[in-house]
């Protein structure tokens, strides 16, 4: 999808995948990956989520991305932390303490710019993209990990077919190919969404709906 797509859904409010909660998984499976909790975590497209102040808790350094400044905005307001407001390249960076929030393309990031990251906590930011789009993603993420870095990856399957995205599906055979020669790959759970969430069956979708919760592991 197109930076100015998102823009927009974010000037209108119309930002149904936004929870009001942090992401039940996140909480359940985060120590699987066994970090130091002073390590460095990458968020893409993190829009106005409620996981970035969770890890942040944790004592995680937080990086989040987002082409959205209202929706950074959203997650400095709520803490007491204050931020100091930067540039580097394109991007608009805010600075606290524990997180650290990007303003611009993901896809412009640069490795240099960073510390090092430690983990990627990728929640619904593979499957918001286009199948053309979501290799460049994968490709990109490589460009700025170690060799230690492990990911955390949410998606969701379904029929494509019955409903146009975003949330796209995204099948175990894609996420093999984007990501076996440098990952092993862990599923750490599935479980069905059909019934939970109806207004995917306005917009189309009529036989299953399963979110998978993946593992990342350096090879």
């Amino acid at each position: 999808m197109e930076i100015s797509y998102w823009q927009s859904r974010w000037r209108k409010d119309k930002t149904g995948w936004h929870m009001n909660h942090v992401f039940e998984p996140l909480k359940k499976y985060w120590p699987r990956l066994n970090l130091d909790s002073n390590s460095t975590v990458l968020v893409p497209l993190c829009g106005k989520s409620l996981d970035v102040n969770w890890l942040a808790d944790c004592g995680h350094r937080v990086i989040g991305v987002d082409v959205s400044d209202r929706a950074l905005q959203r997650i400095m307001h709520r803490g007491d932390a204050s931020f100091k407001k930067s540039t580097q390249g394109s991007f608009i960076r805010y600075q606290s303490p524990r997180i650290e929030l990007w303003c611009g393309d993901m896809l412009t990031l640069k490795k240099s710019w960073l510390p090092v990251i430690d983990a990627i906590y990728d929640k619904a930011a593979l499957i918001a993209l286009p199948p053309e789009t979501r290799k460049t993603y994968v490709n990109h993420l490589a460009s700025l990990i170690e060799p230690h870095t492990q990911i955390f990856l949410n998606t969701f399957e379904y029929n494509q077919h019955e409903m146009t995205g975003p949330p796209f599906a995204v099948h175990p055979n894609e996420i093999n190919r984007l990501f076996r020669q440098k990952f092993t790959i862990e599923c750490l759970e599935q479980h069905s969404l059909f019934d939970e969430l109806s207004n995917f069956q306005r917009r189309g979708l009529s036989s299953y709906l399963v979110e998978k919760i993946y593992r990342l592991i350096p090879l």
